[in-house]
């Protein structure tokens, strides 16, 4: 599912709006992560699996892939080294979403090819703010 964005907030990053994939296998947390980034003058895209991020990454340009790590099939791991192996995709920064943010997961994220974290449940500026860090 693609979704536009309709309203510009030029404070976020300049002027600079972004494309950003949104993984997730919650149709909740997809929508919030959708209407924060959009309200902010993004474009957003959806995929629920790691089969519709590539689908997703196939299809639209995108700076910057924000990733659930348990999901159902593919996890968040094997998404970001299947896109760090890639040509096309390699360098897209690389964002985890996760309610883990012990050092185990941040020496997973990293040997995984992740960019940074965001640690759940987080505020809308917080989620601003890391997209605004790796992008």
């Amino acid at each position: 599912m693609t979704r536009t964005n309709v309203i510009r907030n030029s404070e976020t990053l300049g002027d600079r709006a972004l494309n950003i994939l949104a993984v997730d296998d919650s149709e909740v947390i997809l929508e919030f992560v959708t209407s924060v980034l959009e309200d902010a003058g993004h474009t957003v895209y959806q995929a629920s699996s790691a089969a519709a991020a590539i689908d997703a990454l196939d299809a639209n340009s995108v700076d910057l892939v924000m990733t659930d790590i348990n999901m159902q099939g593919t996890d968040g791991y094997a998404l970001a080294r299947n896109l760090r192996d890639s040509d096309r995709f390699g360098s897209i920064p690389i964002v985890f979403v996760t309610g883990d943010a012990s050092e185990e997961f941040k020496s997973k994220c990293h040997s995984a090819g992740g960019n940074g974290w965001l640690k759940k449940p987080f505020k809308p500026e917080q989620m601003l703010g890391v997209i605004k860090t790796y992008a």
